[in-house]
């Protein structure tokens, strides 16, 4: 579990196939001496597991397999690539943003950027399929991020962004037409579920 709020930016420095899937190797700032091999991480949004520690490269490695490659961006990956990071919730850790389990629902396209002021709009479509777990007001995770849905015009959704939240993730450097990991709310795709099957 984790809660969107990302931890720091890391960068791919390697990708390998690796029997249908992909192997990549990721450096960042994250403290090695507080991840262990077996731990989850979340990278840019996907739920991924540390498998090994490259302690001269302050690096480590995560396997993405052929479903989670297909669901996400991680297809367009390459050395170089920046990354969200986020280190799973421990129990009983305060909860900043919102509940994220890491599963991405698929990708957004981004439509618009638009800086008014300190706070940035960013539009992105969504596939339609995931807007009964979308509300105005409520939560979404973009790439790995909490953030607050403040409009939902059709299959647009416009999400505000705070400045440090700008300049501390990878927001920061995307493009329009370039695609995104998200995850609806959890709570929201629950209850759709349930309400499907009546």
């Amino acid at each position: 579990m984790f809660t969107g709020i990302i931890e720091t930016v890391g960068t791919i420095s390697s990708i390998r196939q690796d029997r249908g899937g992909i192997q990549m190797e990721i450096a960042s700032a994250l403290p090695l001496t507080q991840i262990k091999q077996g731990d989850s991480i979340a990278v840019s949004g996907m739920c991924l597991t540390v498998t090994s520690l490259v302690p001269v490269n302050h690096s480590f490695t995560v396997d993405a397999v052929p479903e989670t490659i297909d669901k996400t961006t991680a297809s367009q990956w390459k050395p170089g690539t920046r990354v969200n990071l986020e280190r799973a919730l421990a129990l009983g850790g305060r909860l900043d943003g919102h509940l994220v389990s890491g599963h991405v629902d698929g990708t957004a396209r981004v439509t618009r950027i638009q800086r008014h002021g300190p706070q940035t709009t960013l539009s992105v479509t969504v596939p339609r399929e995931l807007l009964p777990a979308l509300a105005k007001k409520g939560s979404v995770t973009l790439d790995g991020v909490s953030l607050t849905i403040v409009n939902i015009t059709g299959s647009r959704l416009d999400v505000a962004v705070i400045p440090f939240t700008w300049s501390h993730t990878t927001l920061s450097s995307l493009l329009v037409g370039q695609r995104i990991n998200i995850e609806g709310d959890m709570i929201a795709k629950h209850i759709a579920h349930i309400l499907s099957l009546r």
